[in-house]
């Protein structure tokens, strides 16, 4: 069975060859597209190649308010959300509008007193929440409502208004839209190149905790005894060794520690998170091996425009307001 897009697409082929391309039918079948939540690129196609001379800005915000007018924010309007503030996000012009307001701040680092890294995150984050706020407002959706939607998002998957295929659409837009807002938060707080690192150790994390629950569920009971005594005896032994520090010097060598401390860090957190997670207990994220400090857990707030945070320092999240689903940890 055709889908809407196809079938308007058919529809406009067909006036088309009638040489009606600019006819005012065409121009009610666009709008009626969009003001249905659709912001599929089969239309953008269909615009572009008509050259209908519309606005299309306007017919956006149009859409985007009859998408809403019945007191929620439908599934369509949060996905075209979604989308935007990743296009938004990854743009040229934010990313310098943003860096141009933190030249006066030097970049997240252990040796960085906390309360200049706090104000950097707090630019960072107050520059992000205002391009959401922006993006709502032009969809004429009040913060409270538009906050409630994005919070919420995860539990559209699993309730009963969607089929599979919208869950399907609706975690890939959750999903590109934390991983996106992540990466730029990241990038902005503790640089380019220091972020691709933390990335890269967290999805080594992710192997290491793979290859402990193996081992946990194929060993014996004996020896997967064995096995877990052994990582919590790394465990300690690493923890006396930073105990003997004083607490800014142990702070910087988790920064940068050497390669097998590294590795003995990474297998107990791993094997931590493992067994809180077997037990109901643990806050659920992994920091690539890292400890909490510094990624921002402790005051959480909202800005109204969908997203919730903590000002504690580092490039850090809460669920304060994200969508409960996708968040990557």
């Amino acid at each position: 069975m055709a889908s809407r897009v196809e079938e308007l697409q058919a529809r406009v082929e067909e006036l088309k060859k009638e040489g009606r391309e600019k006819d005012a039918k065409i121009q009610e079948l666009v709008k009626q597209a969009l003001k249905s939540g659709t912001k599929d690129e089969e239309l953008a196609a269909i615009m572009g190649d008509l050259d209908l001379g519309v606005d299309a800005d306007a017919l956006s915000a149009d859409a985007a308010k009859a998408g809403a007018a019945d007191g929620e924010v439908s599934t369509e309007l949060l996905i075209w959300f979604f989308r935007d503030a990743v296009e938004a996000l990854k743009s040229t012009e934010f990313k310098t509008s943003l860096e141009e307001k933190l030249t006066d701040l030097p970049l997240a680092t252990p040796d960085v007193d906390e309360e200049v890294t706090k104000e950097r995150y707090a630019r960072v984050r107050d520059a992000i929440d205002k391009l959401y706020m922006d993006i709502w407002e032009k969809y004429g959706v009040d913060q409270a409502k538009a906050s409630n939607a994005v919070m919420n998002a995860g539990f559209r998957l699993s309730g009963d208004d969607l089929d599979e295929d919208e869950k399907t659409v609706l975690a890939k837009h959750i999903e590109d839209f934390t991983r996106v807002e992540d990466d730029v938060e990241g990038t902005l707080m503790l640089g380019r190149e220091a972020w691709v690192m933390r990335k890269l150790r967290e999805a080594k994390f992710e192997r290491v905790q793979e290859e402990i629950m193996k081992k946990l569920t194929t060993l014996s009971g004996e020896e997967a005894q064995k096995f877990a005594v052994g990582l919590q005896q790394e465990g300690l032994k690493l923890q006396q060794k930073l105990q003997a520090m004083d607490p800014k010097e142990a702070s910087a060598y988790l920064e940068n520690p050497s390669e097998e401390d590294a590795e003995s860090m990474m297998r107990f957190q791993a094997f931590q998170m493992l067994m809180e997670k077997i037990s109901g207990g643990g806050h659920g994220h992994s920091h690539g091996g890292q400890p909490c400090h510094g990624h921002g857990h402790e005051e959480s707030h909202s800005h109204g425009g969908g997203h919730g945070h903590s000002h504690d320092g580092g490039h850090g999240h809460s669920h304060g307001g994200k969508p409960c689903h996708g968040h990557g940890h």
